[in-house]
């Protein structure tokens, strides 16, 4: 019970995801890589707004780029993420931010 061809399932709907972020973090970066998105520059807009090293919570961050990467040029930046394998990312990518 529970389990299926030797795998545990999921039941928790935040374990779901993280699950699936986990497997697919290096598949969506790739992804993401080759979308046309408004993010950077409304991030970009937001930390024209922000005074210099302001203390900045990004919930989703993800693999930390582009916008934890863009944020912590000037601010203290603490991401979160529910996916263990985009967070290990993102400490890779913007070592001056820190992650939970």
């Amino acid at each position: 019970m529970g389990e299926e061809a030797g795998r545990a399932l999921a039941r928790d709907p935040k374990e779901i995801v993280a699950r699936g972020y986990d497997a697919i973090a290096l598949r969506y970066a790739e992804w993401a890589g080759r979308i046309d998105s408004p993010a950077l520059e409304w991030v970009r807009d937001l930390d024209t707004r922000l005074e210099d090293r302001s203390n900045v919570l990004e919930l989703g961050c993800g693999r930390g780029v582009p916008a934890t990467r863009e944020l912590a040029r000037r601010h203290r930046v603490s991401g979160v993420d529910i996916s263990a394998v985009q967070l290990e990312l993102a400490r890779h990518h913007v070592p001056e931010a820190s992650f939970i």
